[in-house]
């Protein structure tokens, strides 16, 4: 699967969310997400602008592998994700310490998510980098209307993960 999105830093969260709820949204909640990065120890998928990682949410699992970025503005790559129980998460990642893919970062966040459609609205509390919006599209028309509905640009879109922020 293609993942396209819009990432911005933001510094009015309040105004957003109100903005999302006049415009009809749906309020999916707020959820602690946990990102552990695994990598080899030269960093082989980080410098190819590739990531492999498992996501703690709830009491939920998820392994992703996400593959360089075709393009920055918006950011679009190759995604695959798999949701792993407690049992498979264990093997897991055995198997990757066992392939050479150690844990290389930890990304902690809050996350509210907010749906119409098929546009998904994240709003990320991100430990040490501050508040992100990133809006998920099928329809690029869509996208760009709701931007500018919240009043945001692409040209100050970010093309970067969270990832790459805290390694810089």
């Amino acid at each position: 699967m293609l993942e396209k999105e819009f990432k911005f830093k933001i510094e009015n969260k309040d105004e957003i969310i109100r903005k999302l709820f006049s415009l009809n949204f749906n309020d999916l909640g707020e959820n602690k997400q946990e990102d552990i990065y695994f990598d080899t120890e030269d960093l082989k998928l980080f410098n190819q602008g590739k990531a492999l990682r498992i996501r703690k949410e709830g009491k939920h699992f998820y392994l992703t592998y996400k593959n360089k970025v075709i393009r920055k503005r918006p950011k679009i790559r190759k995604e695959l994700t798999i949701r792993l129980n407690e049992r498979q998460l264990r093997v897991m990642i055995e198997i990757l310490n066992e392939l050479g893919y150690n844990e290389s970062l930890k990304i902690i966040k809050k996350r509210r998510e907010f749906e119409k459609g098929k546009i998904k609205v994240a709003i990320d509390e991100v430990e040490g980098l501050g508040n992100f919006l990133e809006v998920e599209y099928e329809s690029e028309k869509d996208a760009k209307e709701l931007l500018s509905n919240l009043g945001l640009k692409i040209k100050n879109a970010i093309g970067l993960t969270y990832a790459e922020m805290l390694k810089i």
